[in-house]
């Protein structure tokens, strides 16, 4: 006969192991025997860890090989490059806006200190941050799991599984392989990071990692301004948890209240106009040119739009084929005609719906909820240009609810369905397989600007602006031909000012300054207020020595901003009509805000050249070289003007750094006077002979 087992207890009179949840400790009865049910061990934790971590490196692999692109990298990474330098610490962007980020600059600034415009180090933390991000991914959506009943006795094997479709997902190739896109990996970071604390509170009561979810979220703020969603999603949480909306879930949250009111302020929202203020996005154009849209109201039209962007998101999402880093914006939206009407109605219905059966499954809410407040941001962000219309990005994060509630389905529906497990970790190890090829491929189409291009044109061959920014670098590297062509067939599809704009600087370039004028003329019909476009018409008129419609133009320019570049060009057609004085004077008045504009110095010194003013055009050129100390003309230029000051040695010495640099004859033949000048003939004759 079985004898009774006995139960012995403390002083207070409980029994042993019946420490109440919130005084469990590392090592506890109850830890242990939830590993026990689990059935997982640390080592398969670690194994899968490694897997993870192995397989995305495989398949992102492509981008350690990857340059720069000439969308952005060029403007925020390489052109800042000196401020990186300068700047201890980069605290500050520009100003406060939706578009501030000082962390992920701090982050370019620390790179760019350590190797300056090597490509590889800038690919390879994003890289790094990517996998990071799958492996906080796995250890949240275990945690997540446990808390629905259905998923309980599977949380190993969603987790792993999600992370992995999180890993490979071909839409996150963009936020991965561009160097720009920093921004997307590291606000996710510091989003996941402030979630696992806040579930970690939830789990443990820990003041401290509220505390440390609170720090995060301002961190993912300052990283990308999406971040700014993280309190919405903790609310979500406890939705999860169980937890009933009280009073006490808004004062725990006291902290974030805090920072969510500062990143407002920080992102711009308190502002009453400018970028990034209300007033802004109720004002903004309504880019869209598709009949459907273009007679609508600018408020509705936008809403129009967002709805269904938000609808093209989420399908794109499950079905993440053809991706690029552009889409046929025009088309998408005039395929959808009047329908177009139907997307707001759908996706409120659609919300209201997921509200409604809320509590009866709460997996499917979660997971929607999940992907629509992370996305807002982007949806509601209403302007509608080439830049932000469908791009991958901008799904880096709200992905992650659609393919946690795809796997959580697959995994279990073998529950009630007597699919195998064998079978069901079959389908979702399949959609990896394919997901891993096309991610594979998608980050090989980063190798350069020429074939990211390349391959927006052979998936959508309609989308015109393709076209123009490949011919753009083709016009970068010199290969005026095939820049021609591109700019050319970017017009057959689509007559824009942008495109007009971009063949007037190949016109430019190659010396056919009247055709440039003729798409210059025809950009500014299609925007009349288009700044660069009245700029370049002025440069192409100065190029045609139409020097009167060149001064023209640029005073339009200038009556509208202050364009450096128009001011110093209107200087320059005074100079070139012999106006030397006008010019002198239009230069002194650009003075103050030139700042390290090199023209500015440059031109200046070339008009004070022929007005003999030799002591300002010296000072102009040593600036001009402080500025570029690589120009090897301007060398012999200052060279000239010592010359003409009767400082022949110093002259020398100008003359020979630009010969150092580039032994051109006329370099020599210059040097040969000035040693001339100062009796050296055996030196002068040795110059003569290398010029001949």
């Amino acid at each position: 006969m079985a004898q009774k087992r006995k139960t012995s207890t403390n002083k207070g009179g409980k029994k042993k192991g019946a420490q109440s949840r919130s005084v469990q400790k590392k090592g506890s009865p109850q830890r242990k025997i939830r590993r026990k049910i689990a059935g997982i061990t640390r080592k398969q934790i670690l194994i899968a860890v490694g897997i993870l971590a192995a397989i995305t490196f495989i398949a992102y692999s492509p981008v350690l090989t990857a340059g720069f692109v000439d969308i952005d990298d060029e403007k925020l990474i390489l052109n800042k490059g000196q401020q990186f330098l300068d700047r201890p610490l980069l605290i500050y962007e520009t100003a406060f806006g939706p578009h501030y980020k000082p962390v992920t600059y701090t982050t370019w600034m620390l790179e760019y200190r350590a190797v300056g415009a090597k490509p590889f180090l800038y690919h390879f933390n994003n890289l790094l941050l990517h996998i990071i991000n799958v492996l906080l991914v796995f250890f949240m959506i275990r945690q997540i799991s446990l808390k629905f009943e259905k998923l309980k006795s599977h949380e190993f094997q969603i987790a792993f599984f999600t992370a992995l479709l999180f890993a490979l997902h071909p839409m996150h190739v963009e936020s991965v392989s561009w160097v720009v896109e920093r921004k997307d990996v590291l606000f996710t970071f510091f989003f996941l990071l402030s979630m696992t604390s806040y579930i970690r509170y939830l789990n443990q009561g820990k003041v401290l990692m509220l505390a440390l979810s609170a720090v995060t979220y301002i961190l993912s703020v300052l990283s990308k301004s999406p971040g700014i969603t993280v309190i919405a999603i903790l609310f979500l949480l406890d939705f999860v948890w169980g937890r009933k909306l009280s009073a006490k879930l808004f004062i725990e949250k006291a902290g974030h209240f805090v920072l969510f009111i500062l990143s407002l302020y920080i992102l711009g929202f308190f502002r009453s106009s400018g970028e990034g203020s209300l007033a802004s996005v109720t004002s903004e154009k309504v880019l869209a040119k598709a009949d459907n849209v273009k007679n609508l109201s600018p408020v509705y039209g936008k809403t129009a739009l967002a709805s269904m962007r938000a609808w093209l998101w989420y399908l794109h999402s499950l079905l993440p084929f053809k991706t690029a880093i552009g889409y046929p914006r025009e088309g998408l939206i005039g395929f959808f005609g009047p329908a177009i009407h139907a997307f707001p109605v759908l996706l409120l219905a659609a919300v209201g719906a997921l509200v409604a059966f809320a509590k009866k499954n709460k997996l499917l809410f979660f997971a929607h909820a999940f992907f629509l407040i992370t996305l807002s941001p982007a949806v509601i962000r209403l302007g509608l240009g080439i830049g932000i219309f469908m791009s991958d990005r901008y799904v880096y994060l709200p992905v992650l609810g659609l393919i946690f509630l795809i796997v959580a389905w697959v995994i279990t529906i073998g529950d009630s369905k007597r699919l195998t497990a064998k079978m069901r970790y079959g389908i979702l190890g399949i959609i990896a397989f394919v997901f891993a090829i096309m991610t594979f491929q998608g980050a090989q189409v980063w190798k350069s600007t020429e074939t990211l291009w390349t391959n927006v044109i052979e998936k959508y061959p309609s989308v015109a602006y393709a076209y123009v920014n490949r011919g753009s670098y083709y016009r970068g590297i010199g290969e005026m031909d095939k820049a021609l062509a591109d700019a050319t067939r970017g017009l057959e599809h689509e007559d824009n000012a942008n495109a007009r704009i971009q063949r007037g600087l190949i016109y430019r370039q190659t010396g056919r300054a009247p055709e440039a004028i003729v798409d210059y003329n025809r950009a500014i019909e299609l925007e009349p207020e288009n700044i660069q476009a009245l700029v370049n018409r002025g440069n192409a008129y100065l190029d045609n020595r139409q020097f009167q419609l060149a001064i023209a133009d640029f005073d339009v320019v200038l009556s509208k901003s202050g364009n450096l570049r128009a001011s110093v060009n209107r200087a320059i057609a005074f100079a070139s009509m012999g106006q030397f004085a006008t010019a002198e004077q239009a230069f002194k008045e650009v003075e103050p805000v030139a700042g390290n504009y090199k023209d500015f110095y440059m031109n200046r010194a070339i008009l004070m050249v022929e007005m003999k003013k030799y002591t300002q055009a010296l000072a102009d050129y040593t600036k001009y070289l402080e500025l570029v100390p690589d120009d090897h003309q301007i060398f012999n230029d200052r060279g000239i003007v010592l010359a003409l000051m009767g400082r022949y040695q110093e002259a020398v010495q100008s003359y020979t750094t630009a010969i150092n640099m580039s032994p051109v004859k006329d370099y020599f033949r210059s040097r040969a006077r000035s040693y001339d000048a100062l009796g050296q003939g055996a030196l002068a004759e040795q110059d003569r002979v290398r010029a001949r």
